[in-house]
C-alpha cells in the first residue's frame, strides 16, 4: 500500500488509511489521517475517524479532540457527537456525554444506541426517570437489545416499581436466556413481594448457569426456608408433583422458566452446597428432588441422611445451651456459643441478640481478638454504632480496663478511625503495663520512645505460638505487646506502622526490656518478610514448627470451634488434595488453593515458606524450634530462646499447654494420607535447614 506523494490527494490518504485499518496497521493509518489533514485541515472525516482509533486503544483525551475538530468543520455528522458523548462518558465527565448524546439524537433521532448510551450517562447522574425514558426510546427503537431491557429492570427495581421489573427481567431473559444476572435480580425483586415459588425458580436458573456463585446458593437457600417455613413436608411433596408431573405447576411469564428434571449430579451438588451453609431445610428440598430424578441415588442418599443427622444434632446442642443459660444466664460462654449456634442455623436476629448478651456480661474480655469474625457480623449486621457506644460508655466507667480499649479500637479501625484506634491502643497499653511493671511505667513511660518489636513470632499457626509467647512473656524483662498477634504485616499494613506501634509499650533503648509480638499467619505471606525487614532489620524471628499432620488436624479443629467450617475433616482434606495434587509443582497451593477456605495442607509444607525468609533475613536472625520440645523439654527449650533473644535465664515455676484442643483422634486412614503427602516435603525441609525433626 503506497501513494506517491507529488500527485496522491487527501481523499485518497483518507481511503487508504481505511485499507490499512482493515490489516489492523494502526500506526500507518494513523500517518494516513494527519498527512491527508495536511492536505486538507477541513477533512472532517478523518478528525473522525482518528478519533474512533484513539477510542480503540483508550486514549480519551487525543478522541475527544479530534471529535470536537470534526464536529466543528461538520456538526450535521450525529456519529461524531455520539463518540464524543462516549469518550466523555469514558472519562466520566457525564454532563457533557449527555450533552453530547442529546446533540446526535437531535440530529437522528432513530438511533437506538444513543439512547441507551444516553440512559447509562443519566444513571451514573442519578436521573432515573430521564434514564428510563431513553432506555424505554432504545427498546422501542430496537426492542431485540435484552441488555437494555436488563438496565430497565434494574431501575425499576431501584424505584420501587416491582411488577415492571419483573415483566422487564422476563423480557431480558426472553431475549438472552444465559445471562446470569437477569435472573439473580429476578430473584432479588421477587423476593421483595415474598413470591417465593418464583423466587426459587429465578435462583435455580442462575444456579445452572453459574453453579460457583456463593450469594446465588445463599438466596436460593434463603427462598426455599420461607417457602417450607410453615411445612417442609408439603414443600418437599410440591416440588416431588411437579418433578413427576411437569404440566401442574403454575405457569409463568417464560413458559422455559419453570422446574425441569436435571440430572441428579445437578441436585447432590446443589444439595451439597446448601448443607455445607447449614441450611437444612432448603438442603433436604434439594436432596429429595433429586431422588424423585433418580430413585434410591445411593450419593444422595448418604448425603442426605448425614445432613438430617447433623441438624438433628445442631438443634440438641442449641436445646442444651439454652438449657445451660436459664440454669445460670449470668455465664457469657453459653451466650456466645449460644449466638455460634444460631448462626450456623441461620437466625442471625437471635444470634445477634444472643453475642451482645455475652458482650454485655463480660465486656473485659478479647472478643474481637479471640473471635476476629465476631466484629464483622455485627457490623453486617448494622450493629456497629450500638457496639461502639456500648464500649465508649465502658470505657468511661472503667479508665483502668485493658481489653475494652482494645475492643474500642478494633472497633474503631474496622472503620476507618485510625487515629482513635490508635490512642485506644496506646491507653491499653498503658493500663497493661501499670499493671504488670508499675515501676517502668512510673520511670519511662513515654510514647516518643515507642520503637517496636524486639522479637516475632512468625509460626507456625497452631504449632504452639500461644504458649511460646506467653512463656516469654512471663520473663521478667519482657514487657508484652497488648495483644499476641496484629496481624499488621500482611492484614493490615494499610493502616500505617504508627497504629502497629500503638500495639506496643515504649521502651526506651537504654533499658533492658524487649517486647514483641506473634502472628502465625506471618509465615506462610510472602510480602511479609520484605516488609518488616525494611523496617525493622534487626528483629529476632522465632519459628516453631509441628508435626504437620498433628498441625492440620489441630487447625481444622479450631476452624470448627470458631464457626469458620462446617465440613467433616475428610471432606475438607479430600477436596484440598484434589486442587494440590493437579498442581505437584506447588505442593503448598497456588493462588487460587489459597483462596480457598482452610489451607490445612498448604500451610504444613514448611520448607516453601521458609527459604523465602532465609533469602531476606540472615540465618541468625531466626530461631527455628521444634513444636514436640516445647512441651516435652520446656527448660530446655526456653534456655534456648532466652539465649537467643539476648536475655538471662529464667524458669518459670509451671510451662502450662495453653489453647489446647480437646477433639477425637485423627483416624489412622487419614493420618497415612496426610503422611504420604508431607513425608517428602518434611525431607526437603530437614535437608535445607539442617535439623531433625522425625515426624510421622
Amino acid at each position: 500500500f503506497t501513494l506517491k506523494p507529488e500527485w496522491a490527494t487527501d481523499l485518497e490518504y483518507l481511503k487508504l488509511a481505511k485499507t490499512l485499518l482493515t490489516y489492523k496497521r494502526k500506526e500507518e493509518a494513523i500517518a494516513c489521517y494527519e498527512q491527508s489533514l495536511k492536505l486538507n485541515p477541513n477533512l472532517s472525516q478523518a478528525h473522525h475517524n482518528l478519533g474512533e482509533i484513539y477510542s480503540g486503544e483508550e486514549k480519551w483525551q487525543a478522541a475527544i479532540s479530534s471529535y470536537q475538530k470534526a464536529i466543528k468543520l461538520n456538526p450535521k455528522f450525529s456519529w461524531s457527537h455520539h463518540s464524543l458523548g462516549k469518550a466523555f462518558a469514558n472519562t466520566q465527565q457525564w454532563e457533557k456525554a449527555i450533552y453530547s448524546y442529546q446533540e446526535a439524537l437531535q440530529l437522528n433521532p432513530q438511533a437506538a444506541v444513543t439512547y441507551h448510551c444516553l440512559g447509562d450517562a443519566l444513571v451514573n447522574q442519578k436521573q432515573l426517570d430521564k434514564a428510563i425514558s431513553a432506555y424505554q426510546k432504545a427498546i422501542e427503537l430496537q426492542p431485540e437489545t435484552w441488555v437494555v431491557h436488563h438496565k430497565l429492570a434494574n431501575l425499576f427495581q431501584e424505584k420501587g416499581e416491582l411488577d415492571a421489573a419483573i415483566l422487564t427481567y422476563h423480557e431480558a431473559i426472553k431475549l438472552n436466556p444465559n445471562f446470569l444476572w437477569s435472573y439473580y435480580s429476578l430473584g432479588e425483586t421477587l423476593v421483595k413481594l415474598q413470591r417465593w415459588n418464583e423466587t426459587v425458580l429465578a435462583y435455580l436458573y442462575a444456579f445452572k448457569i453459574n453453579q460457583e456463585l456463593p450469594s446465588i446458593h445463599e438466596q436460593l437457600g434463603y427462598a426455599l426456608e420461607k417457602q417450607s417455613q410453615s411445612n417442609l413436608k408439603e414443600t418437599i411433596n410440591y416440588y416431588s408433583q411437579i418433578i413427576q408431573n411437569p404440566q401442574q405447576q403454575k405457569p409463568t411469564p417464560i413458559k422455559e422458566l419453570s422446574i425441569q428434571p436435571e440430572a441428579p449430579e445437578f441436585y447432590l451438588k446443589l444439595g451439597n452446597l446448601l448443607g455445607q451453609k447449614n441450611l437444612f431445610n432448603p438442603a433436604i428440598i434439594i436432596y429429595n428432588i433429586g431422588l424423585q430424578v433418580q430413585p434410591n441415588h445411593p450419593e444422595i442418599t448418604r448425603q442426605l441422611t448425614q445432613l438430617e443427622n447433623k441438624k438433628n444434632q445442631l438443634y440438641q446442642e442449641l436445646t442444651d445451651c439454652q438449657n445451660t443459660i436459664n440454669k445460670n444466664p449470668k455465664k457469657f460462654i453459653p451466650h456466645y456459643k449460644l449466638g455460634n449456634i444460631l448462626l450456623k442455623l441461620q437466625r442471625l436476629n437471635q444470634a445477634v441478640e444472643a453475642y451482645l448478651k455475652a458482650i454485655q456480661i463480660k465486656p473485659e474480655y478479647p472478643w474481637f481478638f479471640f473471635y476476629s469474625n465476631l466484629l464483622n457480623f455485627l457490623i453486617k449486621q448494622g450493629k456497629l454504632q450500638q457496639v461502639l457506644k456500648f464500649f465508649q460508655k465502658i470505657t468511661q466507667e472503667n479508665p483502668e480496663s485493658i481489653w475494652c480499649y482494645v475492643n474500642l479500637g478494633e472497633i474503631l479501625t474496622a472503620t476507618g478511625k485510625v487515629d482513635a484506634a490508635i490512642k485506644n491502643y496506646q491507653t491499653a497499653s498503658y493500663n497493661k503495663t501499670r499493671q504488670s511493671h508499675p515501676t517502668f511505667v512510673k520511670q519511662n513511660w513515654d510514647l516518643k520512645n515507642t520503637n517496636g518489636p524486639n522479637f516475632i513470632i512468625i509460626g507456625a499457626q497452631k504449632s504452639g505460638t500461644t504458649s511460646l509467647e506467653n512463656y516469654i512473656a512471663q520473663h521478667p524483662q519482657v514487657i508484652p505487646a497488648i495483644k499476641k498477634e496484629t496481624h499488621f504485616w500482611y492484614r493490615d499494613f494499610n493502616k500505617g506502622i504508627n497504629w502497629y506501634l500503638a500495639h506496643f509499650p515504649p521502651i526506651p533503648k537504654s533499658e533492658k526490656f524487649i517486647t514483641g509480638e506473634a502472628t502465625p499467619n506471618y509465615l506462610e505471606n510472602y510480602q511479609t518478610a520484605e516488609r518488616i525487614y525494611n523496617v525493622f532489620p534487626e528483629v529476632k524471628l522465632l519459628v516453631i514448627l509441628r508435626n504437620p499432620v498433628d498441625r492440620t488436624f489441630s487447625q481444622y479443629n479450631h476452624w470448627i470451634r470458631l464457626n469458620w467450617e462446617d465440613r467433616s475433616f475428610e471432606t475438607a482434606i479430600n477436596s484440598e488434595l484434589e486442587i494440590l495434587n493437579k498442581n505437584p509443582e506447588k505442593p503448598q497451593g497456588d493462588k487460587n488453593y489459597w483462596q480457598q477456605p482452610g489451607n490445612y495442607i498448604g500451610r504444613g509444607i514448611y520448607v516453601e515458606f521458609i527459604n523465602k525468609w532465609l533469602a531476606v533475613f540472615p540465618r541468625q536472625q531466626i530461631l527455628i524450634l521444634k513444636g514436640e520440645y516445647l512441651y516435652q523439654k520446656p527448660v530446655e527449650t526456653m534456655k534456648q530462646v532466652f539465649e537467643f533473644l539476648g536475655l538471662p535465664e529464667h524458669q518459670l515455676p509451671e510451662y502450662r499447654k495453653l489453647n489446647p484442643g480437646h477433639y477425637s483422634p485423627i483416624s489412622d486412614e487419614m493420618r497415612q494420607k496426610l503422611s504420604e503427602y508431607f513425608q517428602p516435603h518434611n525431607q526437603r525441609l530437614e535437608e535445607y535447614l539442617g535439623m531433625e525433626f522425625n515426624w510421622k
